[in-house]
């Protein structure tokens, strides 16, 4: 008699919506904490906690990450129970965080068992019924970011009011702010920190934007001057799909796609950690080169927080970082930096993990790349508006990274947004960097570079050689011109011109080596050939515009 195996399927959907829907810093962090700890690879996550309560020490699992799992068991009687269960908590704890599952299927094996599952996954989404309109009673009051029916207030002055969706993630920022563990920081913050010896000065990750908001336990963030811009990074992995559906037809066990997937999760975090090690944590505020500015980021009046709270503040919160993707807030000039090194760690990554699996798995392929988004705004943008267009920017650099053929390369693309209307990438796009010229439309972006490491052979879209025209174009007299010419392209094209050639021949009567440089690298980018005369200027204009933002957000030096 053959021993019927079962498997239920637990996907989170609308994850992004849910960490970011209050549009407030603190309620990000608490929402992303949460969300951090609903399935981890590591067992130290929430789905465990019920797994225990029901009986189930040690579950089987193919999937463990992303706040999604997939759970095996020899009886499909231990999964229901585990689902009436694991469905009240998630209810509770995380409630307007759509889900989608299925009864426990069940098959011959646990691998015929899981596939049945994911057939058998519909797109109803569950437990949001939070997001319902409210009802219309005269003395209802609402939550003004939000629109949602108000359930709670945020402190004793009643000063914001929180909804069924905010007030659990406003309460588990406050937990994480009023820990007694100096120590630890919360989860999805130490996912970014080495493993290893620890720091001589304990790194702290940022939870305000305001230094009226700072206390010793949750610093500020520390801001280089002025500047209060920040960039939003969010990336993901190209090609994953493809791998867990070859590897779905051909494994030979349900422990055969959780130990894949459990590689894909330590890649994707280590290259987080690598990121992270090499971009930001050089950056972090070091007290000892400046007290008063850290008794400032530390909410404290004195100059002597150096000495009775030695720290160093990371420049950036992590959002999100599970299954295949990652939401980064990073200041703004080390943005695109951090997020091109996290974009080459995941091939490097992947490629060393794969490496020890492949010849047991052969239809994995040799490493996996990634894509990455990148918006830059200021502090007080609604994070909303900007993580969908960083999203949007994502979208876009995979679209590129997929028009060719063989593996997928990774590509980046940024943008740097003023406005605060919710609105698509595209949209933004054509209102804000495109003009109408002759019987076409010229494009004031250069849209998404691929990252090019050491040794890969180059090529005009890399970002390297953007990154090489911004720093040979901030080195080069009379930018004035050039940001007279873009502006004026939008009215008159000889105007534009005029300066355009300006800018020029300034350039070569005061350094003519670097305006040569400047122009080599600018028929690099272009794929032109290099002539005496100045380059066109709407065939430069997408690549000069993004080199001159990338001077103004301090990417170069």
């Amino acid at each position: 008699m053959t021993t019927m195996q079962s498997a239920y399927l637990f996907e989170c959907k609308g994850i992004q919506r849910y960490i970011f829907g209050s549009g407030r810093q603190r309620q990000v962090i608490g929402a992303s904490d949460l969300i951090a700890g609903i399935a981890r690879s590591d067992g130290d996550d929430d789905i465990g906690a019920v797994f225990r309560a029901v009986g189930m020490e040690a579950p089987e699992l193919s999937r463990r990450a992303g706040a999604s799992f997939c759970a095996h068991a020899g009886t499909k009687q231990e999964l229901e129970d585990f689902r009436r269960l694991w469905r009240l908590v998630a209810g509770i704890r995380y409630p307007g965080l759509e889900f989608s599952d299925v009864e426990p299927a069940s098959a011959d094996t646990a691998l015929e068992a899981s596939r049945l599952a994911y057939s058998r996954l519909t797109a109803l989404r569950e437990n949001s019924s939070a997001f319902l309109p409210p009802t219309g009673h005269p003395f209802l009051a609402t939550n003004p970011r939000t629109g949602l029916v108000a359930v709670a207030r945020a402190d004793r002055e009643g000063n914001e009011l929180l909804d069924a969706v905010g007030a659990p993630a406003h309460r588990h920022s406050r937990e994480l702010a009023d820990s007694a563990d100096d120590e630890a920081p919360d989860r999805l913050a130490a996912d970014f920190l080495p493993p290893a010896e620890e720091p001589a000065v304990p790194l702290r990750f940022p939870r305000h934007f305001d230094t009226n908001d700072a206390t010793a336990r949750n610093p500020a963030f520390p801001f280089p001057g002025r500047d209060r811009r920040i960039g939003v990074v969010h990336a993901d992995l190209s090609g994953l799909g493809q791998v867990f559906q070859s590897l779905m037809a051909r494994a030979g066990s349900s422990r055969d796609i959780f130990e894949v997937a459990t590689a894909i999760e330590d890649a994707v975090v280590a290259a987080a950690r690598s990121a992270c090690a090499d971009v930001l944590l050089p950056e972090a505020v070091n007290p000892s080169c400046d007290p008063q500015r850290l008794s400032r980021l530390l909410g404290e009046r004195d100059g002597r927080s150096a000495e009775r709270h030695p720290m160093r503040i990371v420049p950036a919160r992590p959002v999100l970082l599970g299954g295949d993707d990652i939401t980064v807030v990073v200041r703004a000039d080390l943005a695109i930096a951090f997020a091109e090194r996290f974009l080459l760690a995941v091939e490097s990554e992947t490629r060393e993990k794969f490496s020890g699996l492949r010849k047991k798995f052969t239809v994995l392929p040799e490493r996996l790349s990634a894509c990455a988004g990148v918006c830059i705004v200021s502090a007080g943008h609604p994070f909303i508006v900007a993580e969908r267009l960083a999203e949007g920017l994502c979208d876009s650099a995979k679209a590129r990274a997929k028009s060719g053929n063989g593996p997928y390369p990774s590509y980046l693309d940024f943008a740097v947004v003023t406005s605060m209307i919710d609105e698509s990438l595209p949209s933004w796009r054509s209102r804000e960097q495109t003009i109408p010229a002759d019987e076409a439309l010229l494009e004031t972006f250069a849209g998404p570079r691929r990252i090019c490491g050491e040794g890969a052979p180059a090529s005009d879209d890399c970002l390297g050689a953007l990154l090489a025209v911004a720093r040979l174009l901030a080195a080069t007299p009379g930018r004035g011109k050039l940001l007279e010419a873009l502006g004026l392209r939008h009215e008159s094209k000889f105007a534009a011109g005029t300066a355009w050639d300006r800018f020029w021949k300034v350039a070569a009567s005061e350094k003519p080596d670097a305006e040569k440089q400047l122009r080599e690298a600018l028929a690099a980018c272009l794929s032109a050939t290099l002539t005496g005369d100045a380059p066109d200027l709407d065939e430069s204009i997408g690549i000069v515009s993004d080199a001159l933002e990338l001077i103004d957000i301090g990417a170069v030096s």
